[in-house]
């Protein structure tokens, strides 16, 4: 996890240079045992892609939060292949007292990635000089065990290995007092579709309340109009009905 960086730099050529500016693919400058390094650093804001075959995501700078004595604070690298060969990825910082990293030596299949947890220890906080190197190179197992991967970095020579650094700052207000400014919009935001729907909520139940209400009116008024109906019939049937008593002559 900690050391020095010993890659050997191999300058880019001018066609590097042209891809790089034309964002084109990397050109692969290396061969050995089948497995190919490029020589292109691809770096955007939100990633990097180094060699072809790694991409690393933040793409230069690790933020911490401001430090705690009783907590630590961490941040998460995402490593993601870009290759179509299995990979293996190793991390290393050149300040081992402050940070702890897990996992810092792995493998990676095409098509899949793995986020690294970064750890800066209560007490400390980040400093200019510090740094992480993310180093990548393809492999043709993907079985390796990791006693098996440290011997074969070991053995790798530096030609096939890619490799970025990543640099750690800590969090200044302004961003923070970004960051709670725009968490305190979103709660309004919030705030203000609940308030919407609670309203439309109300206006819905009165609607309700009003529909029954002339429901039971409709029902009232069929009863009465039924009763008057059958009111109507029972008296008509009164006037019709044939005396029984004779009628008598003055």
């Amino acid at each position: 996890m900690g050391g020095t960086d010993t890659t050997e730099y191999i300058p880019p050529t001018e066609e590097d240079m042209k891809n790089a500016r034309n964002a084109t693919e990397a050109k692969r400058v290396a061969t050995e045992n089948g497995l190919n390094r490029p020589s292109q650093v691809v770096i955007t804001d939100d990633y990097t892609v180094i060699g072809g075959i790694l991409k690393i995501s933040p793409a230069t700078v690790l933020t911490f939060d401001p430090p705690s004595d009783s907590a630590t604070n961490d941040v998460v690298i995402k490593l993601s292949s870009a290759s179509d060969k299995t990979i293996s990825y190793k991390v290393k910082t050149n300040n081992i007292e402050s940070y702890r990293v897990k996992p810092s030596l792995g493998i990676i299949t095409p098509g899949s990635s793995i986020e690294i947890n970064v750890v800066l220890l209560a007490g400390f906080q980040p400093q200019p000089t510090d740094k992480f190197l993310i180093m990548a190179m393809e492999i043709n197992d993907s079985t390796l065990s990791i006693p098996a991967l440290n011997t074969v970095w070991k053995s790798s020579p530096s030609r096939v290995i890619s490799d970025h650094k990543l640099k750690c700052v800590m969090k200044q207000d302004d961003q923070l007092s970004k960051e709670e400014s725009e968490l305190e919009k979103s709660l309004k935001n919030i705030t203000s579709m609940l308030g919407n729907l609670e309203t439309k909520i109300q206006s819905l139940e009165a609607k309700q309340s009003s529909l029954h209400f002339k429901q039971v009116i409709m029902l009232c008024l069929l009863v009465f109009l039924i009763f008057m109906f059958f009111g109507q019939i029972l008296i008509g049937r009164d006037f019709s009905l044939p005396t029984i008593f004779p009628k008598t002559e003055l």
